[in-house]
């Protein structure tokens, strides 16, 4: 049996219609794709930036406050060799 040029037309519709739909689809995809690429960048770029500051801070704070103090600490709390060898 022939087609009549309408069952065609329509049949061709779909056709077209069904390869838009999985064209936008994957573009959508391609661009999540993209999104969350940039997203883990950012992420990570935020993540060594913040570490570094923190770290920054850290050392500043212990050259600071706590390197100055531990000398004196140290020798009062703990005995040298020689102290000992002189017992």
């Amino acid at each position: 049996m022939k087609k009549s040029l309408v069952q065609e037309e329509q049949e061709l519709a779909e056709v077209i219609k069904k390869t838009r739909e999985v064209y936008v689809d994957s573009m959508k995809t391609s661009k999540r794709l993209w999104h969350r690429f940039v997203d883990g960048i950012a992420s990570g770029f935020g993540i060594a930036i913040g570490g570094t500051v923190v770290f920054g801070l850290a050392l500043y704070i212990a050259t600071r406050i706590i390197l100055p103090i531990l000398p004196q600490w140290i020798s009062d709390n703990f005995t040298s060799a020689s102290d000992v060898n002189n017992r």
